[in-house]
């Protein structure tokens, strides 16, 4: 199945597959679909069936960092986290925070969907996913990622949201939930 996917050009641009969204999104396209376990052609593509909206460039929220990320600052400042402890970072992003837990003898490991796809998902005994929710666009997605990071967690899972009255970005354009940025990003309803 995966040469038929290859051979279809499914795989061009990993950065946006990583999401089932996007993943329906790009079939559809294609007028593709599945069969079983088979790849099958259509003649038209079914916008009926898959929510066609712009594919928002989640890539672009992660930033360099020069220093802890705010929920890692919590987990050291209040001690949730020691060497015996194994730490997964779900969607680390550019991977900052898992240096620099890792140059203060931290076993960690991180995942992220473009970022860093050949990271393992780990069940770990802090799971972290910061910053992550508010960038998924659907709802139910964003459901599906917490339910996932939380049956990798043994002890703690800590979840960190943007705010969307704490943006940052000039003119947002109110999209579902929430925003989109000028920058093709956007930030979905964070919770409290």
């Amino acid at each position: 199945m995966t040469k038929q996917e290859e051979s279809y050009g499914l795989y061009t641009n990993t950065k946006t597959i990583g999401f089932k969204l996007n993943w329906e999104k790009l079939l559809n396209e294609k007028c593709l679909s599945y069969k079983g376990h088979k790849l099958i052609q259509s003649q038209t593509p079914d916008y009926k069936e898959v929510d066609v909206k712009p594919i928002i460039d989640r890539h672009k929220t992660a930033i360099t960092r020069y220093n802890f990320s705010k929920p890692i600052q919590g987990i050291l400042e209040y001690t949730l986290l020691d060497d015996t402890m194994s730490f997964f970072d779900y969607g680390c992003g550019l991977g900052d925070d898992l240096r620099g837990l890792s140059s203060m003898g931290y076993t960690c490991t991180g995942w992220d969907p473009v970022h860093k796809q050949d990271g393992k998902k780990s069940i770990s005994d802090v799971v972290n996913v910061g910053f992550v929710l508010n960038v998924i666009e659907n709802p139910e997605e964003r459901v599906e990622v917490l339910y996932e990071a939380y049956n990798l967690t043994k002890k703690l899972l800590v979840v960190t949201t943007l705010l969307t009255n704490d943006m940052t970005a000039s003119n947002p354009t109110p999209f579902k939930d929430g925003y989109l940025t000028n920058r093709n990003t956007a930030v979905f309803r964070g919770y409290s």
